[in-house]
């Protein structure tokens, strides 16, 4: 992936640092899904997605995830897609689940 334009603003150092950062993001409707399309575009390899829900037609106006062709999908399954389409080689942990005390 092309981060020439960051490397603009950032020094080798930061650009590591934000390479091999390790990211749980709880939740990715449409704060998440936003946040995790920028996390990825920013150059982050190491990606934990958590989130139990399915995209609904009530989603379609305020999530990344959200189109006509992913109602009734799993949220983590069509944001693990699109992520990997922005980096092929993002090291992606997709969970399914939802978050408590017991994970």
């Amino acid at each position: 992936m092309n981060l020439s334009r960051q490397e603009l603003l950032l020094n080798p150092t930061q650009m590591e640092n934000i390479k091999n950062a390790n990211i749980l993001l709880l939740g990715v409707g449409g704060v998440g899904g936003a946040v995790a399309h920028m996390l990825v575009r920013a150059g982050i390899q190491n990606l934990t997605i958590m989130d139990f829900d399915k995209v609904s037609d009530s989603n379609i106006n305020r999530q990344f995830v959200a189109y006509q062709s992913t109602i009734g999908k799993y949220k983590v399954d069509v944001l693990s897609e699109q992520l990997k389409d922005i980096n092929p080689m993002i090291n992606l942990t997709a969970l399914n689940q939802k978050f408590d005390s017991t994970n």
